[in-house]
Parts: structure tokens; sequence; C-alpha cells
């Protein structure tokens, strides 16, 4: 019991930074999704900006 504990940890412990560092890059793509959405009902690309700003900064 106590192995199956211990590997629960270490693979948690391991698998941690990549969710972190996966969400810079879901937010890109989430931007991206949104700024082709707003093109496709007919909006030009220079007509608007789409600004990613951190939890803390909104």
């Amino acid at each position: 019991m106590m192995k199956i504990a211990t590997a629960i940890a270490a693979l948690a412990l391991v698998s941690a930074p990549s969710l972190v560092m996966a969400a810079p890059g879901s937010c890109e793509r989430v931007k991206s999704d949104i700024e082709q959405r707003i093109i496709n009902n007919g909006v030009p690309a220079d007509n608007f900006t789409l600004t990613i700003v951190p939890n803390d900064q909104a």
C-alpha cells in the first residue's frame, strides 16, 4: 500500500510542472480561436485587438 501512495505522489510531482507550462499555450489557442470567430463574423482583422491579461491584472 505504501508503494502505491509513493507512486501516486511521485506521479503528481512529475506531472504538475507540465500542467502549469500548458496554461500559456492554451491561452494562445483560446485567443486564436476568438480572433478567428470575430473574423468569421465579418470584422476585419485590423479593426480589433485581443490582449491576454494575467488574472491578477484583470
